[in-house]
């Protein structure tokens, strides 16, 4: 789903926010939604999904294309998230023993861009 609102969609220029396959797209979120039982996860999924029912709202009425800053932030950066916690819930339940991240309360939003940005400069 993240990817296919990164590569735009259905391949005829337009993403499942402008293009045909928005039903199916919004669909298959909401079922992955109600499949997760993780709160946090399921919280940014939601947040993603009212906010691409909402971009998708103004393209139908209004003819406004989604700017990709909004879309990234308001959407692509909360299944991010969500994808994220489901990989390191897996990976608990798959190998219990392995190391994992220790659980911890979330950054506010205000510092989480700052945060991303020295664990990445971290990686490096």
């Amino acid at each position: 789903m993240l990817d296919e609102l990164r590569q735009g969609g259905n391949g005829a220029g337009q993403g499942p926010l402008t293009g045909e396959g928005f039903g199916e797209w919004i669909e298959r979120l909401r079922t992955v939604e109600e499949l997760t039982e993780m709160p946090e996860a399921r919280q940014r999924m939601a947040q993603a999904r009212e906010r691409a029912e909402a971009a998708r709202r103004d393209f139908k009425r209004h003819s406004r294309v989604p700017q990709w800053g909004s879309v990234e932030s308001g959407i692509a950066t909360p299944l991010a998230q969500a994808r994220t916690l489901l990989r390191q819930e897996l990976a608990k339940l798959e190998n219990p023993e392995s190391l994992q991240p220790v659980d911890r309360d979330p950054v506010p939003e205000k510092y989480a861009e700052s945060v991303r940005r020295y664990y990445e400069s971290l990686g490096e």
